[in-house]
């Protein structure tokens, strides 16, 4: 039996996992991918969580990491998730990694900023990744629901276009290493 491929989610808790799961199950994609949490509470557990991702790496098609991971107290650990996936980049350099967030509240600008500026394949928006309930109302939050539903071409595409995305760049920087050596 072939092994389904993984799609690690980084986070501090199981919602985003068991949502994402669902539309996957939704759009016929379960029997494809797995979401799988890697749970991260402090600054102390990346060490643990690059070792369970390591152990992975076979199956894994992407990491989706949540970008309001710690609570954030104040402005200093701002930039702490930036740190968490700049560590799990160094470990996965042709992996198609993306924030995903949900909370898009005045607060978190400067942190969307700073990591639309890293080496990410995208910035996922939740709500986007959920499919709505049919027997539910839609909420205020998720209204756009009515009127671009996420399809399974949508992730498939999603996971494609950062897989040539990476590939891509990393092709390009090896060029660029080749020809600063070789000149």
């Amino acid at each position: 039996m072939r092994k389904k491929k993984i799609i690690a989610v980084v986070d501090n808790d199981t919602e985003f996992v068991q949502k994402f799961s669902n539309t996957l199950k939704k759009l016929n994609l379960s029997n494809k991918f797995d979401t799988k949490l890697f749970g991260i509470n402090v600054e102390e557990d990346i060490p643990k969580c690059i070792q369970n991702l390591k152990r992975a790496k076979g199956l894994l098609v992407a990491i989706m990491i949540d970008i309001v991971i710690f609570e954030m107290a104040d402005s200093s650990e701002l930039l702490a998730v930036v740190e968490i996936f700049e560590k799990i980049r160094r470990e996965f350099p042709n992996l198609p990694i993306f924030f995903v967030t949900k909370h898009i509240k005045e607060e978190y600008l400067p942190l969307i900023c700073w990591c639309s500026l890293k080496d990410i394949d995208g910035i996922l928006i939740k709500q986007y990744l959920y499919l709505p309930e049919k027997d539910k109302l839609i909420s205020n939050e998720d209204k756009f629901h009515e009127y671009i539903p996420l399809t399974k071409n949508d992730i498939e595409k999603i996971f494609q276009e950062a897989k040539r995305k990476r590939d891509a760049y990393i092709t390009a920087s090896s060029l660029s290493i080749h020809k600063c050596i070789f000149r």
